[in-house]
């Protein structure tokens, strides 16, 4: 149950270690010996040093959150750590990397996915791996998470125990929601990114802002800083619209790792001080949205609603160039003209 039960520790220092051979060192708890270390071998051995490591995760006896006769559809999620007040109280950072859906499955094994090592804050910055649940409506049921470093993560054999607080508090006989280990690692080169990326995206079952008829939506796209970057066409009557697919830079969206909003709002649906109702957001960063070919799937949600409908990319694809035909002083102004031209079009081809 990977409840691992502690023996014992001792200090050494790593200079130390070559002169240490066959020495035997006593192992502590707390004031109680608990036996003894010999350190027999020590080799100085040259490593390799990559930008990112290629990772295969395995799960075994995952919760099952789906019923009698079924298992869970688990996905991982991958996160730097922005702080921790305690051991189970974590601010969590940007999305590092993402794996597919296994449906349906106790003991799921994912393909491989890459840590960049930045990304992760190095090799000793800790990092959280938190289990999903996939739900249809885009509600996915949280099964639990897991700390550790790459460093940890690239030392074979550990078992990682998937907590979830809320069951942990609930119960006295809970030990944890599943156990995670690394399968193999292999060291690999980073991805290089692109200045520019042309992004495809649709949506589906979107909540419906009005009691007769449906809403028009269309989205905005603001970066950390709150500067709108992108504003698409509102698509007529339609709570899965597909959208004409948009191009963002890296430098807009200030770098890849940088928080971006994507912002759904009704263009039929105007709130008393003029602006157009929100459906809902999703909030995602360029590398997190790379990850879709694995995982395309975002839920947009609102304040108190935990889902509002869902977000997908369909393609996301590196331009070395790209110009805009506005400049940046009108290109907010642009945005609307545009998408006010394109549903008169629309209008007046559904005629």
């Amino acid at each position: 149950d990977a409840a691992d039960d502690f023996i014992g520790s001792f200090q050494i220092n790593s200079d130390e270690f070559e002169s240490s051979i066959n020495k035997k060192f006593q192992l502590k708890d707390e004031e109680k010996n608990a036996g003894k270390f010999k350190i027999k071998i020590c080799e100085i051995v040259s490593k390799d040093v990559y930008d990112a490591y290629s990772i295969d995760f395995r799960g075994k006896k995952f919760d099952n959150l789906d019923g009698f006769f079924g298992a869970s559809d688990p996905y991982l999620v991958i996160h730097r750590v922005k702080s921790s007040e305690d051991n189970d109280e974590r601010e969590l950072g940007m999305v590092i990397a993402k794996t597919e859906v296994i449906s349906n499955k106790s003991n799921p094994i994912w393909k491989s996915l890459n840590l960049d090592v930045d990304a992760c804050g190095g090799y000793h910055s800790e990092i959280g791996i938190l289990a999903y649940d996939r739900d249809d409506d885009g509600d996915d049921d949280f099964i639990g998470s897991t700390y550790t470093t790459l460093a940890e993560l690239l030392s074979p054999g550990a078992f990682y125990p998937l907590i979830n607080i809320k069951k942990k508090g609930n119960s006295l006989k809970y030990n944890n929601s599943g156990l995670l280990k690394v399968k193999r690692y292999s060291g690999c080169n980073t991805s290089k990114f692109g200045k520019f990326y042309k992004i495809s995206p649709t949506c589906k079952n979107l909540t419906n802002q009005h009691c007769f008829g449906k809403s028009d939506p269309y989205f905005q796209v603001f970066n950390e800083e709150g500067v709108m970057i992108y504003e698409s066409e509102d698509v007529i009557h339609d709570l899965s619209p597909t959208f004409e697919p948009f191009v963002v830079s890296i430098e807009e969206c200030k770098g890849v790792d940088g928080e971006i909003t994507i912002t759904l709002r009704d263009d039929n649906y105007d709130e008393d001080d003029g602006s157009k109702r929100i459906m809902g957001h999703v909030k995602t960063s360029l590398r997190d949205l790379l990850h879709y070919q694995k995982n395309n799937v975002w839920t947009v949600k609102k304040e108190n609603v935990p889902t509002c409908g869902l977000f997908l990319v369909n393609s996301m694809n590196p331009l070395p160039e790209f110009s805009r035909e506005v400049t940046d002083k009108k290109l907010i102004q642009n945005f609307h003209a545009i998408r006010l031209s394109k549903k008169k079009k629309k209008q007046k081809s559904s005629k």
